[in-house]
């Protein structure tokens, strides 16, 4: 720890892949949207205030009581704030000056946000929307973005701000005390944690991750020999990439102090420092260079002393010329040099947060190498009696079984690798219920010796599965661990555990992949027999990954589609939610809005049937097939129209350059089949081409399906 001062299985079948740059889904906190509240207020011309997150006792401390001592606290807009001059939201672009830790142990916090202030303008705008302002169109509440176990949460905060004697007492830009944005998204965070007493103590790169979605590593410097022997070049390459970097200095063991720890050579124990900067001097003692990485404390003051510090001999050896480039500046701001040495001397571990799983530790690729990555995520939960095993110690291993089991079926090699492997880098991420809570994590893998998923158990463990190296294999109190696998084709089964038994808690397994993946939870009690024998069909085994109470809805389809057609026909076909939906409409006899295992497969023969059609007329395999050629596909598939129908096809689908895709081929031929039924069912007479509807049921066929 960073410091400064139901069911079994709760939702795990909700499996997602998907490629790593794809925006994640977004929900709003507590319900409250955004846009919807401002408007209200402004119509009503009335400052919000957050019923979820009031101005008040129960907003700060854990306990909603306010401690003995502190009852002079005031909460306070900032306009009763400022005194000279109005409130600004961001005054000339945010950077990493803005944020000074106020009297709350959050340096982790600030450290993270300065860092993505400063090297990511992109995120931290999605961090922090800029179109927030304190003119006409100020009604007293402000969003902010936070990724959050797996989605990115909008949370919603009036401005009232914790004060004493008028000013703020938490985090604050001291140079240009009229800025409220740091201010501002240190409450946002605050509430989403429950309370600012939450933000008192914590780790680095949880922060990281919260602010990017990204996945954290972190090193710890105790001892050299267990270290990356590339930790040097992967720190440099890290910061290129734009990874957010931090470092921290532990409080001892046992320690009387409750807070950061002064040291003789200007550092803090108990403190944690964003990493800003890192380049390589020149000394005028031949040909010998120094590599110096530069650290910054949230503070905005307090600095390292030692050598390379501003006023130090070594700084002041330098040319004017090499100054510059290391934009020196002999102020009290926080920032300051170190020599790498030195950084890793004086400091008692390194987190990194990577934006992009090619700058992890144990594959460092080139800047050129840069593939589409998959995430697949599943949220479950260790539950007292039921899945809560622990890490299987000495008379509990048995126990170690009954964790959370899921498979990955990997297929496919890295396309840039010369082995036959492939890349998998698993993220366990505890979601914590209470961030004072100590639970040790950690996860195994084992290759499976079958072709087919299976539950492990302490019998069958050895006779059907290996155990996979990794590179942490011990139990950390981290929030997130990583690990990084390059490993054989083959089926795999992940088993995340806890160190100690009977330990609750919920949890996000994150899995990276170069390549699509079938992968799902393992049922505890298979029916597939050890020896090799009849085994489920693929279509069906895949079917129960993605659907839902044994019914399969558009979006589960969606992926369904794609990861059955590329191991039907070994390439992926392109099916469009819209596509997914036209299918399911043509399908979905009693209209619930979802699919059954046997409707699944009639849908799948259907698309089989326009498939090989299609590629009967697409010769040549460009995707797309000639408009004039609709109407004899469509006699073939037993669908007569008339010319019109065929013109308005051509016109919607077929663009400037008269060509129609196959998905878009698929989603006419079952719009048009569903069309064509639901006529038949309406129909006055069979003797008659007139159907006959009332509105609703207009309504309600043609515009619903």
């Amino acid at each position: 720890m960073w410091c400064c001062g139901k069911k079994a299985v709760e939702a795990a079948a909700d499996a997602d892949d998907r490629p790593l740059d794809k925006p994640n889904e977004e929900m709003s906190m507590d319900n409250q949207n955004f846009a919807e509240l401002k408007q209200q207020c402004l119509q009503a011309k009335k400052l919000f205030v957050d019923p979820t997150f009031p101005p008040g006792p129960r907003s700060l401390y854990f306990h909603g009581v306010t401690p003995p001592g502190r009852e002079n606290i005031k909460w306070k807009r900032p306009m009763d704030i400022v005194r000279h001059g109005k409130p600004s939201f961001i005054i000339g672009g945010a950077s990493h000056h803005d944020l000074q830790q106020g009297k709350l142990g959050n340096c982790w916090f600030i450290a993270a946000t300065s860092t993505l202030a400063t090297f990511d303008k992109k995120k931290f705008a999605k961090v922090v929307p800029h179109d927030q302002h304190f003119n006409e169109s100020y009604a007293g509440i402000f969003h902010f973005n936070f990724w959050w176990y797996g989605k990115w949460v909008d949370v919603v905060i009036d401005d009232f701000l914790p004060t004493v004697n008028n000013g703020l007492i938490f985090c604050k830009n001291r140079a240009q005390p009229n800025e409220f944005w740091a201010a501002l998204l240190e409450k946002a965070y605050a509430k989403l944690h429950g309370c600012y007493e939450s933000l008192d103590g914590g780790n680095i790169q949880d922060a990281f991750v919260d602010l990017t979605g990204g996945i954290s590593e972190s090193f710890s410097l105790h001892n050299r020999k267990t270290l990356p022997p590339n930790i040097y070049e992967l720190i440099r390459k890290s910061l290129r990439m734009n990874s957010l970097i931090g470092a921290a200095i532990y409080l001892p063991e046992n320690s009387a102090h409750l807070s950061e720890v002064r040291l003789s050579n200007g550092l803090y124990q108990g403190h944690a420092y964003s990493m800003t900067g890192m380049v390589q001097v020149q000394l005028h003692t031949g040909d010998a260079k120094v590599s110096l990485m530069r650290l910054r404390n949230p503070w905005g003051r307090g600095e390292w002393n030692g050598p390379w510090s501003d006023r130090s001999p070594e700084m002041k050896s330098l040319t004017p010329q090499q100054k510059e480039k290391l934009h020196l500046v002999a102020l009290d701001d926080g920032e300051f040099w170190m020599s790498f040495e030195d950084v890793m001397k004086n400091f008692d571990e390194i987190a990194i947060c990577h934006m992009h799983p090619d700058a992890l530790s144990a594959e460092m690729m080139t800047d050129s190498d840069k593939d589409e990555w998959y995430v697949t995520m599943f949220h479950d939960a260790w539950i007292k009696e039921l899945t809560a095993g622990g890490c299987g110690n000495s008379g509990f291993e048995s126990l170690y079984w009954t964790n959370p089991q899921f498979y990955v079926e990997l297929t496919e090699t890295d396309a840039d690798s010369t082995t036959g492997f492939c890349t998998m880098i698993i993220s366990l991420m505890e979601k914590e219920a209470n961030r004072k809570q100590k639970i040790a994590i950690n996860l195994d893998v084992y290759r499976l010796r079958t072709k087919f998923p299976v539950h492990l158990n302490q019998k069958n463990n050895h006779q059907l599965s290996i155990r996979q190296k990794k590179e942490a294999d011990i139990y950390q109190y981290n929030r997130e661990m990583t690990n990084h696998f390059n490993i054989a084709p083959g089926i795999y089964i992940i088993i995340p555990s806890t160190f100690q038994p009977y330990q609750e808690a919920k949890f996000l397994l994150r899995i990276y992949t170069k390549a699509r993946i079938t992968s799902g939870i393992v049922d505890k009690n298979p029916t597939i027999p050890m020896a090799d024998g009849p085994t489920e069909e693929p279509f069906e085994r895949l079917f129960r990954v993605y659907a839902r109470d044994e019914k399969m809805g558009a979006r589960e389809m969606k992926r369904f589609l794609a990861d059955f057609s590329y191991k039907e026909f070994k390439r992926e076909l392109k099916f469009s939610l819209d596509t997914c939906r036209s299918i399911l409409a043509m399908m979905d006899r009693n209209r619930s809005g979802k699919l059954s295992l046997e409707e699944m497969k009639s849908a799948w023969k259907e698309i089989k049937v326009y498939h090989d059609l299609f590629l009967s007329s697409d010769r040549n395999g460009t995707g797309f097939i000639e408009t004039y050629e609709m109407n004899s596909l469509l006699q073939k598939l037993g669908i007569r129209v008339d010319n019109n129908v065929l013109k308005a096809i051509a016109i919607r689908y077929g663009g400037m350059q008269k060509a129609i895709s196959w998905t878009d081929f698929i989603q006419i031929s079952c719009k048009l089949t569903t069309m064509e039924n639901i006529f038949e069912e309406y129909k006055v007479s069979p003797q008659k081409d007139v159907a006959q509807f009332t509105k609703a049921e207009f309504f309600n066929t043609f515009l619903l399906y």
